[in-house]
């Protein structure tokens, strides 16, 4: 039975005078092709002359095809034949005449099921969708981190922080428990993420077998909102009504009627279970796997279909019986599935026997609720989006930009949802929960924030992470090293210990802190919680006269500011980890210089004014190293330079500001 031959399928074409649109002659090619795939599972891969899609109606016996065949056996292959026929067809003439029907009437609010709508919760501390912004290494990465645990608790990002200031390790393990319990995501934006990545799109599926199959697969935005409107639902008050007002959760009848099955599959004789289908004939259901999937087949056919769970779950969520899915081939097919006419047996079997038990499975329902603790907010969800701005935000939020604002989300007075444009009506409409906060981080040195898309800047509050050198003072830089060795009681009788801090020391210029008698008085009395202030005060009688990292990034931030704007200043992040010469070395050689030239393509003159001369030099060219060509003249002499390859030291840092301006 081929597809795209011309003329083969003009019959289910469009008419001149067609009522239906074009797109509903659209979805009937492809209920079409749904049902004769259920009914002629077998394919054949190509056929050997024609071009096209073919599915095997029958696989005949060679020798029935024989001219001295006998009369008996050439009369069953066209008996065979003309049955396989006469089904196909029927089938598509059925649905055909269905498509002409119901374009004047329907409804289109008989799809959207009637869902009950949580109390909005206590208003958060934070806004719900935020980005962080900044130049590059300040941190902003690192700080989400302590931004969504503030989020999840709904507590001010400064009482986190000050609480993790110098524990980092326990407070990402804090996180990693709220990763386990999917609370928190985290995804990178680039060039080639889009929309199906993000929400969902159809993904192939390889299960083994030798054809690939296709199916809607969620993105990391969908899985988070579908995970805290669970909870949400579940944990506020008005998510739970009064008895029989709600349908039961699937899962619960599903087990249930699984249970019920197998027992009556036991107990029959032949091992099967005879269940009716939508014209009182008869289905015969003959197993069930460990999975759920119920293998049943027609009581006049022989073709076998395994039924999944998530098919029934999709037509429980979208009907109360089974006698309101009209017409009902069209509406299975739009549920997607094996077998439309089986499909709806077992539905129908399912909601009878939800019928038959309505009391012990509502009072089932009534036991977990009664040992469930009621919160008064929803637990709250956060998604990192790492580099928001390095992706195309608005096709990769397509029409969800507008469902992220406060009022529109689910519960909110304005709240809106969407019919998703590849899981259709096979799930319930698609809304925001008032529990899901998205934080998202921006390079300004990439792209500025003016230059974001507008709309998604009306959604969006922006908090600018600035550089901080004063967390880069010699007092923080000692106190954090400390804190590095915090496993050890007395580190400065550990030979590790001592060794690193030397090179810091050297790297400082505080060698009088050496030492348990100078030290000891110190650490006694600063904590893990103690103020930057704090900090600052306990040293404020050592003398450093080594690289003061705080001055020298200023002075670098200073000098970009001036030439460039404020959003192509250095981040302290990159200069947090420098605990010696030969480190502060690699950070410049690797991080610093490698950025300042991305920022001044090609300038090595404009290099020379913000690091100095003891950086970048200056070479001479005693002759020309141009050819002689035409009537091209010389050039006047222009001035190269160059990046000092040896060591930098010590000095060498300090001169970056403790030179002297132009202006001066």
């Amino acid at each position: 039975m081929g597809n795209g031959e011309g003329g083969k399928n003009r019959w289910f074409g469009r008419r001149r005078d067609d009522p239906r649109p074009a797109d509903a002659t659209i979805e009937l090619a492809r209920e079409l092709k749904r049902a004769w795939q259920g009914l002629f599972p077998d394919v054949l891969p190509v056929h050997p002359t024609l071009g096209g899609e073919w599915l095997v109606l029958a696989r005949l016996p060679l020798d029935d095809l024989r001219p001295d065949a006998g009369l008996n056996r050439r009369m069953a292959l066209k008996t065979t034949v003309l049955q396989q026929l006469a089904h196909a067809f029927v089938v598509a003439e059925k649905l055909r005449d269905e498509s002409f029907s119901g374009f004047e009437s329907e409804i289109l609010d008989e799809r959207i099921p009637i869902q009950i709508i949580p109390a909005v919760p206590t208003a958060p501390v934070h806004p719900l969708n935020q980005i962080l912004y900044g130049p590059p290494g300040t941190g902003k990465t690192y700080a989400t981190a302590a931004w969504a645990l503030a989020l999840i608790e709904n507590k001010p990002f400064a009482e986190i922080e000050a609480r993790y200031r110098h524990d980092q390790r326990t407070l990402q393990r804090v996180l990693e428990q709220y990763k386990s319990r999917k609370q928190v995501r985290f995804v990178t934006f680039h060039q080639s993420f889009s929309y199906e990545d993000f929400v969902e799109g159809i993904k192939p599926n390889l299960d083994g077998d030798v054809e690939v199959s296709y199916k809607v697969e969620p993105g990391v935005f969908r899985l988070i909102a579908d995970d805290a409107t669970r909870d949400w639902r579940r944990s506020t008050p008005a998510g739970r009504s009064a008895p029989g007002a709600e349908k039961l959760p699937f899962q619960l009848v599903y087990d249930a009627y699984i249970a019920d099955l197998i027992t009556r599959l036991g107990a029959s004789a032949d091992g099967t279970v005879s269940i009716p289908t939508v014209g009182n004939y008869s289905a015969i259901i003959s197993g069930v796997s460990g999975q759920g999937i119920i293998s049943i087949r027609h009581s006049t056919g022989p073709y076998q279909y395994n039924v999944k769970a998530a098919w029934t779950e999709a037509a429980y969520q979208r009907y109360d019986l089974a006698t309101d899915i009209v017409p009902m081939n069209k509406k299975m097919l739009e549920i997607g599935g094996p077998n439309a006419t089986l499909q709806w047996a077992i539905f129908n079997d399912l909601k009878r026997y939800e019928a038959a038990h309505q009391e012990e499975l509502r009072a089932q329902v009534a036991d977990e609720e009664a040992t469930a603790t009621l919160s008064e907010q929803a637990p709250n969800y956060v998604l990192i989006i790492d580099e928001i701005n390095r992706g195309n935000v608005a096709s990769i939020f397509g029409e969800l930009i507008t469902l992220l604002e406060d009022d529109k989300r689910a519960g909110a007075d304005n709240a809106l949802s969407i019919t998703l444009p590849y899981s259709k009506e096979t799930r319930p409409p698609f809304s925001v929960p008032p529990n899901l906060f998205v934080l998202g981080t921006m390079n300004t040195a990439d792209r500025s924030v003016e230059a974001l898309d507008t709309a998604l800047r009306r959604r969006f509050s922006f908090v600018e992470m600035s550089p901080r050198p004063q967390l880069l003072s010699p007092a923080q830089m000692i106190f954090r090293f400390r804190f590095k060795y915090a496993h050890y009681e007395q580190p400065w009788a550990e030979p590790e210990y001592v060794k690193a801090e030397q090179q810091l020391f050297e790297l400082l210029g505080c060698p009088l802190l050496k030492g348990e008698n100078v030290q000891k008085p110190i650490w006694k009395a600063l904590t893990s919680a103690s103020s930057e202030q704090q900090i600052e005060d306990a040293f404020a009688f050592v003398h450093f006269s080594g690289v003061n990292l705080q001055k020298l990034l200023d002075t670098l931030n200073q000098r970009l500011e001036y030439l460039l704007g404020r959003d192509y200043c250095l981040g302290h992040a990159w200069l947090m980890g420098v605990s010696s010469l030969e480190g502060l070395q690699a950070v410049f050689r690797n991080k610093v210089i490698p950025q300042l030239q991305d920022f001044f393509p090609g300038n090595w003159g404009r290099l020379g004014q913000i690091l100095g001369k003891r950086f970048v030099t200056e070479r001479a060219l005693a002759t020309s190293p141009l050819l002689t060509f035409g009537e091209e003249d010389e050039p006047e002499g222009r001035s190269l330079y160059t990046i000092r390859n040896e060591a930098w030291s010590i000095e060498d840092f300090c001169s970056i500001y403790r030179s002297s301006t132009v202006a001066s």
